[in-house]
């Protein structure tokens, strides 16, 4: 994947979120997509991006919820070898490791009601009714 990224022009560091090899208050932003369940140590990565951010600046992170009824489907499936080796969050669960770090909770955005349509849906505020969750924080 770094090569091909290479190849497309962007400029890319191999390294792990628990660790980020960048000056202190560096980024306008950071975000973390369908990652923090695969990070080793998800506190130590949220406090890499506040370290990193300047202040008053954002992290995102996107999750797949687990107390969503999507999840109960999954757990059923012994096919999705990689989704069910994983340690999945709550909102609450990020919410609090957010907060726990220094972070303000601003926003949750939530889309994926229907997985099963090819039909794009528009991200609604808040969570607890579909799957995929985006919530933002600002460093303070």
């Amino acid at each position: 994947m770094l090569e091909y990224a290479r190849q497309r022009g962007v400029e890319v560091q191999n390294g792990v979120a628990e660790n980020l090899s960048y000056e202190n208050e560096s980024f306008d932003f950071a975000v973390l997509i369908n990652s923090i369940c695969f990070i080793d140590n998800p506190e130590m990565a949220v406090k890499e991006s506040y370290r990193i951010l300047k202040n008053e600046e954002e992290i995102i992170i996107a999750i797949l919820d687990k107390e969503n009824r999507l999840w109960s489907l999954f757990s059923k499936r012994e096919e999705e070898p990689v989704l069910l080796a994983c340690p999945l969050f709550s909102v609450p669960k990020i919410r609090e490791l957010l907060e726990k770090n220094k972070f303000r909770v601003t926003q949750t955005n939530q889309t994926l009601e229907n997985p099963a349509t090819s039909k794009i849906e528009n991200p609604v505020e808040g969570y607890g009714k579909d799957s995929f969750v985006v919530i933002k924080g600002v460093k303070v």
